[in-house]
């Protein structure tokens, strides 16, 4: 029997709700927790997450909903082994058994200008939900396939990619992020930027 249960909740924005057995944890960002009922415990885990466990003797019922973005995407972390996942699009991650989150600055992963697009490093077994805006699609990269992908719009990808990045605009202009990802693996877009105004 699995450790937890998830319902995704359909709306203009979505939310997820995840029911947690006896000693089941799940961890996820403060600022996006909707409810969490009486016998979920919560400790800090770093800036970011903090660990929601249930020390309750029955099931217990939590559930978590971005107020910026207005799609939830839930990805099987066994299907793809390990995956790193942008700080924005990150709403929660429950655990199925052995789970492993380390964080890493944006300097291992993409640009130091863009110091916002630190990831998550995310290993074991569970689901990890990924908020988007705008259409999300994924794309699997062949071996030695290369695409060039605005870091705005990048939600997460597999940990086997090969990556460059390039800083875009400058003296006056706006300043982007431009990923450049060697395949073989997997990507996870979302067509409209963190930085869309009306996002």
């Amino acid at each position: 029997m699995s450790a937890y249960s998830y319902d995704l909740r359909l709306s203009n924005v979505q939310s997820v709700e995840i029911t947690l057995r006896h000693g089941s944890r799940v961890f996820g960002t403060g600022k996006d927790l909707l409810f969490k009922e009486k016998g979920i415990a919560a400790s800090g885990v770093d800036a970011l997450l903090t660990e929601y466990i249930n020390v309750d003797t029955v099931s217990r019922d939590i559930a978590f909903s971005s107020a910026k973005r207005n799609r939830i995407l839930p990805v099987e972390i066994s299907e793809v082994q390990s995956i790193f996942c942008i700080k924005q699009a990150l709403l929660c991650v429950a655990q199925e058994s052995d789970l492993e989150i380390v964080k890493r600055r944006s300097s291992d992963v993409f640009c130091k200008h863009c110091e916002a697009y630190e990831v998550q490093h995310i290993v074991g077994d569970g689901t990890v939900f990924l908020t988007s805006s705008g259409t999300v699609a994924y794309r699997d990269l062949d071996v030695g396939e290369i695409l060039r992908v605005d870091v705005d719009c990048l939600l997460a990808m597999t940990d086997n990619v090969m990556y460059d990045y390039q800083v875009v605009g400058g003296d006056g202009r706006s300043v982007a992020c431009v990923a450049t990802i060697q395949g073989p693996g997997r990507l996870w877009l979302q067509s409209t930027s963190y930085q869309d105004p009306h996002n």
